[in-house]
């Protein structure tokens, strides 16, 4: 026979750790790119939380396994001409060797 109390414990422990702080969805840009677009939960300073729009792009730059294969950016959203969906404007190419290195 289980420990019924015990099992909940460990049931409440992983659930504390899988807390869910964000969300993305596959999208494909204008140049038939493939990113990630979407949002992570962030406690400010007050102790408030806020959504982060966030995009994600394959690290086009690595040269070595110590660089990331993923690259994390603030969404800096802007209306496309027409409508639509916005547009993630994010700079990949500011990413410098040194700082690579360091990651």
């Amino acid at each position: 026979m289980e420990n019924t109390s015990q099992g909940t414990s460990q049931a409440n422990a992983n659930n504390q750790q899988s807390e869910e702080i964000g969300a993305f969805w596959k999208r494909t840009s204008r140049n038939n790119m493939t990113y990630l677009a979407g949002h992570l939960e962030v406690t400010q300073p007050d102790g408030t939380k806020a959504k982060q729009k966030v995009v994600v792009f394959s690290n086009q730059n690595k040269q070595k396994d110590n660089q990331p294969d993923y690259r994390v950016y603030i969404s800096n959203s802007t209306p496309r001409e027409g409508g639509g969906q916005p547009t993630p404007q994010a700079q990949q190419n500011s990413n410098t060797p040194e700082a690579e290195d360091l990651l």
